[in-house]
């Protein structure tokens, strides 16, 4: 299992290691990878962070519903470890629908701050 977080980790931090390699070619290379642009003040670079955390963890739940299905499909009549699949599977969904819901309200909080 660390053998897979840490590939995970090694994965989603790669653009970050061409961003710092290629930055002297500008930010058209960051914009590629929409990362935050910092002349688009704090609000530009919140904004951008915001998705960008928010694509990492579509990945994740992608990858851990996977994984589950594949527990599932796997456990052979072991009743633990199809229900140890199936736990997995609900707190990924669990976990997605968290992680929407705070960009939904963080979006309409914006919207209702933009309209007055």
């Amino acid at each position: 299992m660390k053998k897979i977080i840490a590939t995970l980790f090694i994965t989603l931090m790669a653009p970050l290691a061409v961003i710092q390699a290629d930055w002297d070619e500008g930010i058209d290379e960051a914009a590629f990878f929409n990362l935050p642009d910092p002349t688009d003040g704090p609000k530009g670079v919140l904004e951008g962070f915001l998705l960008w955390i928010l694509g990492i963890l579509a990945v994740l739940f992608a990858l851990a519903f996977v994984i589950s299905g594949v527990m599932l499909i796997t456990s052979g009549g072991n009743q633990d470890q199809a229900k140890q699949a199936k736990d997995y599977i609900k707190y990924s969904i669990i976990g997605l629908s968290v992680a929407l819901s705070g960009y939904i309200i963080i979006s309409l909080i914006d919207n209702l701050l933009n309209t007055f």
